[in-house]
């Protein structure tokens, strides 16, 4: 009887100890998860891209312009 209730204390026990390491994975996923949805919120927006590319484009043009129709001036 006694090996028999020292058997189901260690199987608890064992029980406990892989509860927990799942425990801690699912909290260091959740927390990963949290990290990538700010992450993803911080990113800029479609449109926020294009008007930047729209700007960049519109200066390197007018850079271009200016050096090319003005150089002698």
């Amino acid at each position: 009887m006694f090996y028999y209730l020292m058997s189901l204390v260690v199987i608890i026990v064992i029980l406990i100890i892989f509860n927990n390491r799942a425990m801690k994975l699912i909290r260091d996923q959740r927390d990963t998860i949290d990290d990538l949805n700010m992450t993803i919120e911080n990113l800029p927006t479609r449109q926020e891209i294009e008007d930047e590319i729209k700007f960049t484009n519109k200066h390197k043009f007018k850079q271009e312009y200016l050096q090319l129709n003005f150089k002698g001036d």
